[in-house]
């Protein structure tokens, strides 16, 4: 493989809409915090993440992978929690 071929992204579970699709990493840092964390999303859901954080507005379905419980996480990716 060249370097200009494009590669294709690994197929996973997407860590916000929870569908298999190509992931694609998103890497934020959360408010209050000094260290990058790191989810796998899908298009949609990565094009989303990155246009919030690039506009400082809040992702508060991503501020829960750090400090929230089972049950807010699972609600916050099922599209109950905004």
């Amino acid at each position: 493989m060249t370097a200009d071929q494009p590669t294709t992204p690994p197929e996973g579970v997407c860590g916000k809409c929870r569908q298999v699709r190509p992931l694609f990493l998103f890497a934020w840092v959360p408010r209050g915090w000094m260290e990058f964390k790191e989810v796998g999303l899908c298009a949609r859901d990565y094009s989303q993440a990155e246009l919030a954080y690039e506009n400082d507005e809040p992702m508060p379905w991503a501020d829960l992978f750090v400090s929230g419980t089972d049950e807010e996480i699972a609600a916050a990716l099922s599209g109950g929690a905004r």
